[in-house]
Parts: structure tokens; C-alpha cells; sequence
């Protein structure tokens, strides 16, 4: 057992993972490093070669799942895919090079989700540009502000 296997970060997301029909034991080799901050996640490495290539597949084909376009993914190195359908949601990357922790892979918790849906025709993401900001500011700046939604107009206060 790992240092970082029975983390509540850890555990938490691996939970929210098989919820969503992915045991992410049956692909992580080693989790190498945890963050608690918003968003919370945690680095870690695949099994093998044949396990990264199977959690890609299943990225791939689980309905729950998008591929993130260019832009999405801009802030990763590495495949992205994102959660669809939460109001907070999973982002997954996968790489094979590996970062100062010695993570190839990670995965966290957006608070604020950038998708509302899976184009039927193309596959691709749909993004809300208001939530695209407001997920700007918070998981990517770590500002207390919440921005613009395009639900509820320019909305400013305090993120507990």
C-alpha cells in the first residue's frame, strides 16, 4: 500500500470514479502525490504500458467522459478528458512524460465544471464560456470572486 491510498482526496475521487463505472485501482500503479487545494487531485503513474492504454480506452468509451478540445486542455500536457453533466466534475490527464513528482497521470476535482454537454453529431465537449471564466478563476487562479455565469449574469461574492 502507497502513502497516498487511504487519503481522503484520493479515496474520494477513486470513489466518484467508480460511481461513474471506472475502477481506477485496476490501472494506477502508484499515486505519487496528493493536493487538498481547490481543485483537489492527486498525481499518479500507471501499472504499465497496457494499463495506461486501457484507461485511455475507457476515458474513451465511457459516456460520462469528453475529450478536451485544444483550448480545454491548454493548462495540460497530455490527453484530457473532462466529466460531463456535474456542476463540479472529474478532469483526467494522461501522459507518458513524467513531472517533478514522477507523475505521468493526474486527476482532480474541478469545482467550477466548463461542460454541459457531448455534441451528439461530433463527440466533441460543449463548453459554457460563463463557466469557463468563473472555472478560470477558481481552480485555475484560486480566487475567493466568483465571475461571470451564464446562468445568473455577472454574480460577485465569497467562495467557502
Amino acid at each position: 500500500m502507497g502513502q497516498f491510498d487511504s487519503d481522503r482526496t484520493v479515496v474520494s475521487i477513486k470513489n466518484r470514479m467508480k460511481n461513474l463505472g471506472m475502477d481506477m485501482d485496476r490501472y494506477i500503479g502508484q499515486v505519487t502525490n496528493k493536493w487538498d487545494s481547490i481543485p483537489s487531485g492527486f498525481g499518479f503513474t500507471c501499472k504499465d504500458n497496457k494499463a495506461y492504454a486501457d484507461l485511455m480506452g475507457a476515458l474513451v468509451q465511457n459516456p460520462n467522459f469528453g475529450a478536451d478540445s485544444m483550448i480545454g486542455a491548454s493548462q495540460h500536457r497530455g490527453a484530457s478528458f473532462r466529466e460531463v453533466g456535474q456542476p463540479d466534475s472529474l478532469h483526467i490527464i494522461l501522459s507518458t512524460r513524467p513531472d517533478p513528482s514522477g507523475a505521468t497521470c493526474s486527476i482532480h476535482r474541478d469545482s467550477v465544471s466548463v461542460v454541459t454537454g457531448i455534441d451528439p453529431k461530433t463527440g466533441q465537449l460543449i463548453y459554457d464560456p460563463g463557466k469557463v471564466l468563473q472555472h478560470v478563476a477558481t481552480d485555475l487562479l484560486h480566487t475567493p470572486l466568483i465571475m461571470p455565469s451564464s446562468r445568473d449574469g455577472i454574480v460577485f461574492g465569497f467562495r467557502f
